[in-house]
């Protein structure tokens, strides 16, 4: 049997590691492995941001309230198994060694090879069957309508987060074409949450809906009242309830509010969750990486923002918890980003920019990126690795905050641990 490394190295390699788009591959390989994915209950989330935390929300609820979660998200910050969990904890090793042999058994026999992500998907679903999950958590990877998740039938809640610009070669190049490719995660016999968006979003969800006859709710903000916090949570009132989440910032008020509503919908599907489940399931959620404050002296932040709406939720956060603080900045980003807008977000906050080279084929290359800071009015250095920049940052002894990719934010946990 192949041991960890060989089985990672196999699905990150498969079809010279690109992207195809397309459910006909990851059928088949399902069919192969005996259509698992119908035994199971999901709950599909699809968006430009905030998935993974509502996703991380929503599963900590459930695993709360007593039901043996799945969880499949993308993309692996800190570790390849933390793609794919079943009650918070990664797929163990042996686990993973042995499905991924029986995985590219299946592959083996087929004529049009499946990708890397749709390997993956079919272990994650795998695993998921043969532990008797109660409920599936998924994260769509890229769009909705061909992102392999999308191979499963009728999740009981399908979740729209905030969509914004992203992919336009491949999902659209208006918001409400890239909407309409996300809301086809949702299909007749689920219900429909779909966060506060631009009107055009809402439009595509609110037609999509109506397509397949499928009842929509809208998780509004305005629901939430915000009661401050610390730098360890933050507190808000819910339907006449007080909860606690350590997630920092407001945009992740807006992620609960989602996943209250996909809740809500849970409890209306036959689901027991209780109002303790709720609260105590918010208050233990765990997400890395996402305004994750890694040492309060010398102040060092990890955020996986990486696009202009993350930049602008990342500043609104620096704003409320550190409004006379600057900051160097470690930034590292891939090459399809709207890259000025992001440097322009943050660059009010900034003391300087150290730029790298996230571990990512379609990175940008951080002289590249060095180059539209100062062009944006910024100071930058370039570092040749990312552990170097985060050692300087560190040894500085100023406030630094490391975003732009989640490729990196695992380099540079490894390199903050290690230099501590």
């Amino acid at each position: 049997m192949m041991n960890v490394q060989q089985a990672i190295t196999y699905i990150k390699s498969a079809n010279g590691g690109k992207m195809r788009l397309g459910l006909s591959r990851v059928r088949e390989l399902l069919r192969r492995l005996g259509d698992v994915q119908e035994t199971l209950r999901f709950v599909h989330v699809a968006g430009s941001n905030g998935k993974g935390s509502t996703c991380a929300m929503i599963e900590s609820i459930l695993r709360t309230a007593g039901y043996k979660t799945g969880l499949f998200t993308s993309p692996a910050v800190f570790d390849f198994r933390e793609h794919i969990r079943v009650r918070g904890e990664w797929i163990g090793e042996e686990a993973l060694c042995t499905l991924t042999e029986q995985v590219r058994a299946a592959a083996a026999e087929m004529d049009d090879q499946p990708t890397q992500y749709e390997l993956l998907t079919a272990l994650a679903i795998l695993h998921f069957a043969r532990e008797g999950c109660e409920v599936v958590v998924l994260e769509a990877a890229l769009g909705g309508r061909d992102d392999c998740t999308n191979v499963i039938g009728a999740p009981l809640a399908a979740v729209i987060t905030s969509v914004c610009l992203e992919h336009t070669k491949i999902l659209g190049a208006t918001l409400g074409e890239i909407a309409a490719v996300k809301a086809d995660i949702i299909k007749h016999g689920c219900s429909a949450i779909c966060c506060e968006n631009d009107g055009a979003v809402m439009e595509a969800v609110a037609r999509r809906c109506a397509q397949v006859d499928a009842p929509l709710r809208i998780a509004s903000c305005n629901a939430l009242t915000p009661l401050g916090g610390d730098l360890t949570a933050q507190r808000f009132s819910y339907r006449g309830k007080v909860y606690t989440l350590p997630l920092l910032g407001a945009h992740q008020l807006a992620n609960a509010a989602a996943a209250l509503a996909a809740v809500g919908v849970l409890r209306e599907r036959g689901l027991i969750i209780t109002d303790d489940a709720i609260s105590q399931g918010l208050a233990s959620v765990k997400w890395g990486a996402r305004f994750e404050i890694l040492r309060r002296e010398p102040l060092f932040i990890l955020d996986g923002g990486h696009n202009p709406q993350c930049a602008a939720a990342l500043a609104s956060t620096l704003s409320a918890y550190f409004p006379c603080r600057k900051f160097t900045f470690i930034m590292g980003v891939l090459a399809d980003k709207s890259l000025e807008a992001m440097v322009q977000s943050v660059l009010p906050h900034a003391e300087r920019f150290f730029c790298v080279t996230p571990d990512n084929p379609r990175a940008l290359d951080a002289q590249a990126l060095a180059d539209v800071v100062r062009a944006c009015g910024g100071q930058a250095e370039v570092f040749g690795t990312v552990c170097q920049a985060a050692v300087t940052a560190l040894r500085a002894g100023t406030p630094a905050c490391a975003f732009g990719s989640l490729y990196m934010m695992g380099e540079v946990k490894r390199c903050f641990s290690s230099s501590c």
